[in-house]
């Protein structure tokens, strides 16, 4: 599990991006489609690369972008974010 800033880990991440991420961003769904028209397909896939920079996920999560809502930090916290943007610049959980 990727530690955290802190240095501790967060055992909840692949948890919480399969609950707050992967509906549209695994398996074609709609955040695949909208970054494969925008990036390309080799980068679509937030699981398999991380093809933005953290702080830009960061401030697309918290204030949106297009089809993407906003998420609060009471839907996802910033430890659970944290742990998300740290997995997925590790090539994402499998």
């Amino acid at each position: 599990m990727p530690a955290l800033a802190d240095g501790s880990s967060n055992s909840t991440s692949p948890r919480r991006f399969a609950d707050a991420c992967a509906t549209c961003h695994e398996n074609n769904g709609f955040g695949v489609q909208v970054l494969t028209a925008r990036l390309g397909a080799e980068r679509a896939s937030l699981r398999r690369d991380l093809p933005l920079p953290p702080a830009y996920v960061r401030l697309v999560v918290r204030n949106g972008l297009g089809a993407m809502p906003a998420m609060s930090r009471i839907e996802i916290t910033d430890a659970e974010l944290d742990a998300i943007i740290a997995e997925l610049a590790q090539g994402g959980a499998r």
